[in-house]
C-alpha cells in the first residue's frame, strides 16, 4: 500500500510539474516576430527581381546580416556593385513615396549616413523597396509616380555612408523594418535569397502596361504594441479629399484616453489631440491636416493611451506618413 501511495505522489509531482512548466521565449533576429505557438516567424518578400536591367549581371557585396552595416533594422538589406552611373530600375510595380537626389556627398562613415540620394517606393500592400545611395541628381521619377518593374528609376551612385559605387537594396514594413526578400531570378535555389560575393544576372524585364499601385494604408493592427486595435486601416498618404479622417478603435491598456501624436518628420513640436474611452475601451477621434499647419510633408503619427492631458506613459515606433494636398489617391501615370 505504501508503494502505491508513493507512486501516486510521484505521477502527481510530475503532472504538475509539466503542466507548470513553462519554456522561455526564444530570441528572434531582426525582421522577425513570435507567433501564437512562440515560434519565431519571418515575413517575406516575394514578388522582387534584381533591381537592374535585364541581362545585366551584377554581384552582391553585402546580404542579410553584414557585418558591415545590415544589423537590426537594416539586417535583411542587400548590397550591388555598380559602376557609376548604371540604371536602376523598379524591382516590382509601386507608386513612388519618397526621393531624394540633391546630395552631392558621401564617405565611409556613419556620419555621412544622412546624405544618401534615394528612391522609396510604395507596392500598395504595406511593403516598400529603397534604393540608396543614388548618383547626385540622378533619380528619375517624382513623389506621387506610377512605376513599373524593370522602368528606370535611378543612377548608381556613391553618396551617403558609401565607400564606394553600389546599390543598397531592401524591402521594409510600415515601420520601416527590413523584411527577407526573394528574387524571381533564383527559383527556389536557396529559397530566392541572394549569397555574399555571388553574381546574378538581371531579368527584369521592362513592364509597359502593369495597372495602377494606390498607396499603402497603415493596418488596423499598427498601433497594437500601444494597446490599440483600430476598426479600419489608416491612409499612409493624406491627400486633398482626406484632410480630415476619423480614426476609430479600441484600446486595451488603463489609461483614460487614447491620444493621437503628429510631429514634422524633418523637425518640430508634437501636436497631441486626445479623447476619453468608453468603459469598454472603444473611442472615435477627428483630426484635421489643414495646409497651413501640415503642409505636403512627411510626418511622424503615433497613437498611443494617454491621460486627459494626452501626456503618454511612453514611447514606442512612430510610422512615417506623407500629407500631399496636390494628389489624388489614384497616383499619376507616367
Amino acid at each position: 500500500m505504501a508503494w502505491k501511495l508513493v507512486a501516486l505522489v510521484f505521477v502527481v509531482a510530475l503532472v504538475w510539474g509539466c503542466a507548470s512548466f513553462r519554456p522561455t521565449s526564444p530570441v528572434c533576429l531582426a525582421g522577425a516576430h513570435l507567433d501564437a505557438y512562440g515560434r519565431c516567424q519571418v515575413q517575406q518578400a516575394p514578388g522582387h527581381h534584381i533591381p537592374f536591367r535585364a541581362g545585366h549581371k551584377v554581384k552582391v557585396m553585402q546580404g542579410f546580416h553584414g557585418y558591415v552595416s545590415h544589423k537590426e533594422d537594416l539586417a535583411f538589406s542587400v548590397d550591388f556593385g555598380c559602376e557609376l552611373g548604371t540604371p536602376i530600375v523598379a524591382s516590382r510595380r509601386a507608386v513612388v513615396w519618397a526621393v531624394r537626389k540633391d546630395s552631392n556627398s558621401g564617405c565611409a562613415d556613419q556620419s555621412c549616413v544622412d546624405q544618401a540620394n534615394y528612391v522609396i517606393l510604395d507596392h500598395g500592400d504595406g511593403s516598400y523597396s529603397e534604393y540608396y545611395h543614388l548618383l547626385h541628381h540622378g533619380v528619375t521619377v517624382k513623389e506621387g509616380e506610377h512605376v513599373c518593374a524593370g522602368q528606370v528609376i535611378g543612377l548608381c551612385g556613391n553618396t551617403g555612408f558609401s565607400s564606394g559605387p553600389h546599390l543598397h537594396f531592401a524591402v521594409s514594413d510600415a515601420a520601416r523594418h527590413t523584411i527577407p526578400v526573394q528574387f524571381q531570378e533564383l527559383g527556389r535555389d536557396n529559397f530566392g535569397y541572394v549569397v555574399p560575393d555571388t553574381a546574378y544576372t538581371s531579368q527584369n524585364e521592362r513592364q509597359v502596361h502593369c495597372g495602377k499601385t494606390r498607396y499603402s494604408d497603415l493596418s488596423r493592427d499598427a498601433f497594437v504594441h500601444q494597446g490599440v486595435l483600430l476598426r479600419d486601416a489608416i491612409p499612409g498618404v493624406i491627400v486633398k479629399d482626406r484632410r480630415t479622417m476619423t480614426i476609430a478603435g479600441t484600446y486595451y491598456g488603463d489609461h483614460t484616453h487614447v491620444a493621437v501624436h503628429r510631429k514634422p518628420a524633418s523637425s518640430g513640436r508634437w501636436v497631441e489631440h486626445c479623447v476619453p474611452v468608453d468603459p469598454k475601451g472603444r473611442f472615435l477621434v477627428t483630426i484635421n491636416w489643414p495646409q497651413a499647419s501640415f503642409p505636403n510633408g512627411f510626418y511622424w503619427l503615433m497613437i498611443t493611451g494617454s491621460d486627459k492631458n494626452c501626456a503618454s506613459p511612453g514611447w514606442a515606433w512612430s510610422y512615417k506618413v506623407r500629407v500631399d494636398g496636390d494628389q489624388n489617391q489614384t497616383p499619376k501615370v507616367r
